[in-house]
């Protein structure tokens, strides 16, 4: 399981930028991930990965590590 969350964060890493502020990600970047996500996998890894991601940014606001105004 661990490699799988390392593998998401690799992803995002590659796709985002290492050095990228979580503030000044947007939408659209998101639409290009799910879109590079698209073209790699199928249906149900496609959902297992989206729930990863997900759940990396839920880890850090629920850490502190980052603010979001979205997830309560």
């Amino acid at each position: 399981m661990f490699d799988e969350y390392r593998a998401t964060t690799d992803l995002l890493i590659s796709q985002f930028g290492a050095k990228r502020l979580v503030d000044d990600l947007a939408a659209d970047d998101f639409e290009h991930l799910h879109g590079v996500m698209w073209k790699r996998w199928g249906l149900v890894r496609l959902a297992n990965e989206m729930t990863r991601v997900k759940s990396v940014f839920i880890y850090a606001y629920k850490n502190r590590s980052i603010n979001l105004f979205w997830i309560s």
